[in-house]
């Protein structure tokens, strides 16, 4: 199977903190085989956030591709960027401030515990 991603359509992260957020949807949820319930693309313009959230029954990994980031992991503020993984397991917090001057890019993946 190939799925062609440049033909989903990006729509506005809603939820997402303070900022402009842009998502694009990589995998439907139904196509997850009941693994999980997201796989996307995220930009975080400049100084955009992901709000502060707790998982449970699941873990989210974030693939930083590019920009920088200050990444609160489960309380820790830890500065990343590109080739960076953030993973935040069941039950811990999280969240993701773009600290550069340029658009941060990365895949967003939840899979259940």
């Amino acid at each position: 199977m190939v799925i062609k991603v440049t033909e989903a359509q990006a729509t506005k992260l809603g939820g997402a903190g303070e900022g402009k957020a842009v998502v694009r949807q990589v995998i439907a949820p139904d196509k997850l085989n009941g693994k999980g319930r997201m796989f996307n693309h995220i930009f975080l313009e400049p100084g955009a956030s992901i709000s502060h959230h707790q998982h449970v029954g699941e873990t989210e990994w974030y693939y930083i591709i590019s920009g920088r980031g200050l990444f609160n992991d489960n309380g820790k503020e830890v500065e990343v960027g590109a080739l960076d993984l953030c993973i935040t397991p069941d039950p811990e917090y999280h969240d993701l401030k773009n600290i550069g001057d340029d658009t941060l890019e990365m895949i967003a993946l939840i899979l259940y515990s």
